[in-house]
């Protein structure tokens, strides 16, 4: 089963956004993180980890 959209971003395990367009998905992540005290944010480009972060930490790549 293939995505339509490659990247998917997880905040504290759940998937709450779909897109192909990978900087748009950082700042994203972060407004995210900041607004609703998230611990923890992956990027997964399909199945696998494509970068990650924590809340006071700067992204994995």
């Amino acid at each position: 089963m293939a995505h339509k959209m490659p990247y998917s971003l997880v905040l504290d395990g759940k998937t709450i956004f779909e897109s192909n367009y990978l900087p748009y998905m950082k700042r994203y992540a972060d407004e995210q993180l900041e607004e609703f005290n998230g611990f923890y944010a992956e990027i997964r480009r399909y199945r696998k980890v494509y970068a990650f972060r924590f809340y006071n930490t700067k992204w994995s790549r």
